[in-house]
């Protein structure tokens, strides 16, 4: 009796891949998480694992959740509700991934843009989302400056680069780009607006919901927002987690920007191995 299993010619009935990968990684089953939760859930126990290696400057777990809670506290502070879109124009520095978590925390919505975004992109970006909040390099202020009227942004949170680097590294930086607007508030005086505010129950699980806005790359025509959920993103993270042997601490040098999704997922929260994001 032939005890092999009867092909059908159709890869996503019959699954060629599965010959690839271990039992215990085809029966595993993704949790019902949020980008947060999951983050939150695999490095909990280890406050005092690093995260980041910005610049030598290195970033605990603990100091991690912190900014996060801080950041998340913040933008309710500013009137973000669940599902609001929050775009975020930023490189690898550690507030851009505070932030992109946050929004999470709070059941807002990620949007990650290229940094490399061109007048016209950037109000295309923004009134897709129909973003009242801006999260961007303050090296890019005048471009900002430009498209904002065209937009219904109201508040701009400026990061800056040297926000994380080390005290040596960070004086010899000069910074010209402040905007002393009052649409624009520093990424110190956003943080502040955590003070006094109360703690933050995690925004719950809720299967399917559209939680992160990515964006095709626009070699096709136009670049498309595509609506993403929480199980597309988290799943990118498990499926290395199960497929792996990573040990925590493993440091990896990450060179993708962060409005990619990959870069996004991954760099936080791969069994927390330590990230070099310089």
């Amino acid at each position: 009796m032939n005890t092999e299993k009867e092909l059908t010619g159709y890869p996503s009935i019959d699954k060629p891949w599965f010959k690839y990968y271990r039992v215990e990684s085809i029966n595993a089953r993704l949790p019902h998480k949020t980008m947060y939760q999951m983050v939150y859930d695999e490095n909990k126990d280890y406050p005092d694992d690093y995260v980041f290696n910005y610049y030598g400057n290195r970033i605990t777990f603990k100091d991690f959740f912190t900014n996060v809670d801080k950041a998340a506290k913040s933008l309710v502070y500013l009137g973000v509700k669940p599902d609001d879109i929050v775009t975020i124009m930023g490189l690898s520095t550690p507030e851009t991934f505070y932030v992109a978590y946050a929004c999470s925390k709070i059941g807002a919505v990620i949007n990650l843009i290229s940094v490399l975004s061109g007048e016209q992109e950037l109000v295309n970006y923004l009134n897709e989302a129909e973003s009242t909040v801006l999260v961007a390099l303050d090296l890019f202020n005048d471009l900002i400056s430009k498209v904002i009227p065209r937009t219904n942004v109201k508040k701009i949170i400026n990061l800056s680069i040297e926000e994380s680097m080390p005290v040596n590294i960070k004086t010899a930086y000069l910074n010209n780009q402040n905007k002393t607007n009052s649409s624009y508030v520093s990424w110190k005086k956003f943080i502040e607006l955590s003070d006094g505010q109360p703690d933050i129950t995690a925004y719950k699980y809720i299967p399917n919901r559209f939680t992160y806005l990515a964006h095709t790359g626009g070699t096709t025509g136009e670049p498309k927002g595509v609506m993403l959920t929480d199980d597309t993103v988290n799943g990118i993270l498990f499926e290395d987690m199960i497929n792996y042997d990573y040990d925590r601490q493993l440091k990896f040098l990450n060179t993708i920007p962060p409005c990619s999704l990959n870069s996004l997922s991954v760099l936080c929260i791969l069994a927390a191995e330590e990230s070099d994001v310089t």
